[in-house]
């Protein structure tokens, strides 16, 4: 009870701060502070939400991310990316971002994974290094549901074996109604290594990835302008 009492009162006074000089958009929508944007998935799926960063001062900001984890439902993970990707257990990150004036930074994502169904919360608070009062907040609400996005679902599914992979990986896919879609492989900055259009169907795709070096990858099944599904693949060499 104590340690919720604090974590509450943390969260309270967070949200208490007005930000000055730091503004947030998911989707080019602002996000106020105190805000959630309501996420559903489905079990066994990797979720990525990115949020831009603008720092609307006239001076130049090295921003610092901090993460709570409110409510984890079963075995739910959350993770980030912030100058780079770091594991679930990191709650600070290390490194802050240079933002000049007037820009925008793009290197934000929020990761959820979970194998189980129920409702997760976490908290993400962005701030000046050298002006913590400096702040702004938001939340993530995650409800994993075998029937979450079910017409999605439905229609499209993927998967990797072996995962960690080394020098190739077998890809089964599942593909209906849903035309110009295609296989990509991101790094962690979000860069495309790799694509190749996909047949509809129910179909397998053997991609080398010899070439690529040990780290943590995400595939997606990109079809409508957008990652349709998302997952992750881990390389080892």
């Amino acid at each position: 009870m104590k340690q919720l009492l604090s974590i509450t009162f943390i969260v309270f006074c967070l949200l208490s701060i007005k930000a000055q000089s730091l503004e947030l958009y998911h989707s080019d929508i602002k996000v106020n502070n105190g805000d959630t944007l309501f996420v559903q998935i489905v079990p066994h799926n990797f979720d990525q939400q990115y949020i831009r960063v603008k720092n609307n001062s006239a001076s130049l900001k090295g921003v610092l991310l901090k993460k709570y984890d409110l409510l984890k439902s079963g075995n739910a993970t959350f993770s980030f990316c912030w100058a780079e990707c770091y594991p679930p257990e990191t709650n600070l990150s290390p490194v802050s971002i240079i933002i000049n004036p007037g820009e925008y930074c793009d290197n934000f994502s929020a990761e959820f994974e979970a194998e189980d169904q129920g409702t997760s919360y976490v908290l993400y608070t962005f701030f000046d290094e050298s002006n913590v009062a400096d702040s702004i907040s938001f939340y993530i609400e995650y409800k994993c549901s075998t029937n979450a996005v079910q017409s999605f679902a439905d229609i499209k599914s993927i998967s990797a074996f072996p995962n960690p992979a080394k020098n190739h990986v077998n890809f089964t896919y599942t593909v209906q109604n849903i035309d110009n879609v295609s296989l990509r492989i991101y790094n962690m900055t979000g860069e495309i290594i790799y694509q190749e259009p996909l047949m509809t169907g129910n179909n397998k795709l053997m991609v080398d990835i010899s070439s690529l070096p040990t780290g943590i990858y995400m595939y997606a099944i990109f079809g409508n302008n957008h990652n349709l599904v998302s997952k992750k693949l881990i390389i080892t060499k």
